[in-house]
């Protein structure tokens, strides 16, 4: 065999074209991209008479018919799942078990078996050292695979063709990085006996390719600096200009580049012919899809269709429902009666056994079996969007990749169907490796990269579309260093009205209307309409406004909210927990009475007939019993004074209004409590910049109202179940029952006290109840949350600061996308993560940036007043 190797495809692909421009006498070529191929060999000549390009399969299929061998035939989907089931109804396994829904196992089982004979692993005979579990395994799939081979049929082509090789005569040349299996290079091996082989290949002479084939090594193609140093960390200068395109997320990404790809449409007069994506992203594929056909641009993306939302498949879905048939046969004759497509009925018709069989798991045998259909309109004038693996292009293109992140490209290689290669390792004869396989995919890209080109574009997103951070790749990082990249900024004005929920938009409402040409950048709302943004304001709104001002206008303003179904919600609990504190806490015996009245009237519908449910909803009701004996120790000499207690006034000159969970008093001070169903803390620095104020602007509101009264504390106390940590501490163990105290020490009130020397009122706080502590001196510990009176009021001065600021931007209807971050990442602060609108924003890090908030801010302001 005649081996012809070299990493430059391209250059290898263009000489072959060359050298086979005069050539006379027949001769094939194999090779998966038949177009491509077939297109550059009329580059070199006017017509193909004596040349064939053919994949794979269809050289085979043409050796069955040549030879009269019309009894062979492969496996269809059908008859192997069906096959399988029977071998697994009547075979006694330890593994592999039938089961209501066997069909996962199935899926798992053909995967395996099909990888066995793509390599040719003979399971027939197992080394005597394998471990207990793999040759249990090993055994078991050999009965299964001994049995399918009864009938006869085939798992894959080579092996039904693979004898009748000898009267081959064309020479034979091979584009052979497309068929590394063994069963490939077996057929290849054979074809070699009988008639010239050439094999080219894109690899390096070393041990991996001359385990693939014997012969004579020759190389084409010179090395660029490209296919040296793609893969490797030796420092280069750069190759050429290309550019590069950060999205915020990956639909961030696709509409970048759609707006890139007009702008070459326009400034260059381009075709769409004339570009090219890549992308190893199905997902992405959606997108650019989506994108494309909003935006009325051609491409060559098949149009799918998932078999449930065909007629057929539903009439088949409701006849199953009432059948009392029990056989393949019966059920499949029932619906053949049915109106169907003609798909589904020569689909069915393979389907006859008398194996029994219930309508419910014929109706997942037929899901395992349907396929979901592809068509693909033929267009002259389309973008091309394919994988690294058919990204081969005879003319230059304006080449896109895309979700070039880490873990995607290159692609993490996985291990499928029930033997893993540690498995495989055990065996004389194994598949490829993950390795293996991750250099294969490699030279893919490269391949991909080395196409002739007008322009290369890369681009990768910084967080998926739940706003988790995503990194770029390893390729990513090399590929700065191998060119010369240049930051490419579209002008996302093309897809204005598409960034915007506007089926949520009321018909003919002018406020919707005001954002139809917002491009993302900060912009006012029209005067006219500003009241609608809200005059009485609550602490809450004015948080999520401070928080990202976006975010506050499509909540408040266009009363875009996120839809909850019938399921428990966080808020449904945190409800139910501020009820029975609110009704039991003077009523403990009756706490079990208040909170089942309160499912009644409200959680009725979530509690009945869900168990899961039922349970968190008993388990919380249960937890409240140990919160009510935790409360009460805590209040020590307070008097609840008042529960639910409403609070209006003004902050500053913001009108505000609020509620407080539980007011305690003590001789003149009052200390204000706020029930939460998690940990909450307050953090001064972030309050005076507008984070978390509520409690503090509740004490002022509370003590302007009752001037008799001095602020004592604002403290949160969080319901949730404490594990209980002090015991795994040196002081403590975990077989020794913990004290009350122990247990109290869990539940300390987060929160602040207001007090000075001689430090009266906190030292009448239970010692267990806050972290506010007392020395035996009467001087606090070092970082006990403690403010004076006279720290009180400059925080809270610069609190009133702040948010009549914010305040007065709302009024005048500023709606940036600027979502505040502190400058340590504090969690709480960044309201991206877990945001409802983050996909309508598409916060742009070129364009949009974060409002910084600083996590020092207390110690800068308090130690100006100190001095």
């Amino acid at each position: 065999m005649n081996i012809v190797l070299g990493k430059n495809f391209q250059e290898k692909a263009n000489q072959l074209a060359i050298s086979l421009r005069d050539v006379h006498e027949p001769l094939t070529i194999i090779t998966e991209h038949v177009t491509y191929m077939e297109d550059l060999l009329l580059s070199q000549r006017d017509v193909l008479f004596n040349i064939e390009v053919k994949t794979l399969h269809q050289f085979e299929k043409d050796l069955l018919v040549e030879r009269r061998m019309f009894k062979r035939h492969l496996y269809n989907q059908p008859q192997l799942v069906m096959a399988i089931r029977t071998i697994l109804s009547h075979q006694d396994f330890t593994f592999f078990k039938i089961s209501e829904n066997p069909y996962p196992l199935i899926g798992e089982i053909i995967t395996t078996l099909k990888r066995l004979h793509e390599e040719d692993i003979d399971l027939n005979t197992l080394p005597d050292h394998l471990l207990p579990l793999t040759k249990q395994k090993c055994l078991e799939i050999n009965t299964i695979d001994q049995l399918l081979k009864q009938t006869d049929t085939y798992m894959n082509l080579e092996e039904a063709t693979i004898d009748l090789v000898d009267q081959v005569s064309a020479r034979i040349i091979v584009l052979g990085d497309d068929y590394p299996y063994r069963k490939q290079r077996a057929f290849f091996t054979a074809l070699d006996r009988v008639t010239d082989v050439t094999m080219y290949l894109s690899h390096d002479e070393d041990d991996f390719v001359k385990s693939y084939y014997p012969g004579a090594i020759s190389f084409v193609g010179e090395e660029t600096t490209l296919t040296k140093h793609l893969y490797d960390q030796e420092k280069v200068n750069p190759i050429e200009k290309a550019s590069v395109i950060i999205g915020g997320s990956p639909m961030h990404e696709v509409l970048k580049v759609t707006s890139d790809i007009k702008r070459k449409l326009v400034d260059e007069k381009a075709h769409y012919e004339d570009f090219m994506i890549v992308t190893h992203s199905n997902d992405m594929k959606d997108y650019l899809k989506d994108v494309f056909d909003r935006e009325h641009i051609p491409h060559l993306l098949p149009e799918t269709t998932r078999y449930d939302y065909d007629e057929s498949y539903q009439a088949i879905t409701k006849a199953l429902a009432s059948s009392q048939a029990h056989t393949f046969t019966d059920l499949t004759n029932e619906l053949l009666l049915l109106p169907l497509d003609e798909n589904y009925r020569s689909l069915l018709k393979e389907v006859i056994s008398d194996e029994k069989i219930t309508p419910e798991e014929y109706l997942l045998f037929l899901q395992m079996i349907i396929p979901n259909k592809g068509t693909r309109q033929p267009l002259h004038d389309a973008i091309m969007i394919c994988d690294f693996a058919e990204a081969l292009s005879v003319t230059p293109r304006y080449l896109y990749f895309l979700g070039l992140n880490e873990g995607e490209v290159p692609a993490v290689m996985g291990e499928s169907g029930l033997l893993l290669e540690e498995d495989f390792l055990q065996l004389k004869t194994q598949p490829l490796s993950l390795s293996e396989q991750l250099s294969l995919h490699e030279i893919e890209i490269m391949k991909a990269i080395l196409n002739p080109h007008k322009h290369l574009t890369f681009s990768y997103a910084q967080a998926d579309m739940d706003g988790k951070e995503k990194m770029p790749s390893t390729l990513m990082k090399r590929l700065y260093e191998l060119y010369d990249l240049e930051n490419c900024i579209p002008d996302l004005t093309l897809h204005d009205v598409y960034l915007y929920l506007n089926s949520s938009q009321l018909p003919d409402y002018p406020l919707n209307e005001a954002i139809d040409h917002y491009d993302n950048k900060p912009v006012l709302i029209k005067e006219d309409y500003r009241h609608l943004l809200g005059k009485g304001m609550s602490v809450s709104r004015l948080e999520t406004y401070n928080k990202c001002p976006f975010a506050y206008f499509m909540q408040y303003g266009l009363k875009v909210t996120k839809q909850y179904d019938h399921a428990l919600a966080a808020y449904d609990i945190g409800h139910l927990a501020h009820y029975i504190m609110e009704t039991s806490i003077d009523d403990e015996e009756h706490m079990k009475d208040h909170a089942y009245t309160y499912v009644k009237e409200h959680l009725q519908d979530k509690y009945d007939d869900n168990p899961l449910n039922q349970f968190f909803i008993d388990h919380m009701i249960d937890d409240m019993a140990m919160n009510l004996k935790i409360v009460k120790e805590q209040l020590g000499d307070f008097t609840i004074a008042a529960k639910e207690y409403e609070v209006t006034g003004d902050l500053g000159e913001i009108p505000v209004l609020g509620m407080i969970d539980r007011v305690d008093t003590i001789d003149d001070h009052v200390r204000i409590i706020d029930y939460k169903s998690s940990t909450k803390t307050l953090d001064l620095s972030f309050a005076m910049q507008g984070f978390n104020i509520q409690m503090l602007v509740y004490m002022d509101l509370l003590i302007k109202n009752k001037p008799d009264l001095k602020p004592g504390a604002v403290l949160y106390f969080a319901m949730k179940r404490r594990v209980i940590t002090k015991a795994l501490s040196k002081t403590l163990s975990l077989h020794k029952p913990l004290s009350d105290k122990d247990v109290f020490k869990q539940y300390r009130m987060e929160g602040y006290a207001f007090d000075e020397e001689p430090y009266d009122f906190c030292k009448q706080l239970v010692d267990s109840s806050t972290k506010v502590r007392i020395k035996k001196d009467g001087t606090p510990y070092s970082g006990a949350p403690i403010l004076s009176h006279d720290q009180l009021k400059t925080v809270m001065a610069q609190i009133v600061s702040y948010m009549t600021a914010l305040y007065e931007k709302l009024r005048n209807g500023h709606i940036d996308i600027l979502p505040a971050k502190a400058d340590n990442n504090a969690a709480g602060i960044y309201p991206c993560d877990y945001c409802d609108y983050r996909s309508v924003c598409l916060f742009d890090v070129f364009v949009n940036e974060n409002k910084v908030i600083k996590s020092n801010l207390k110690n800068e302001i308090l130690k100006e007043e100190k001095q």
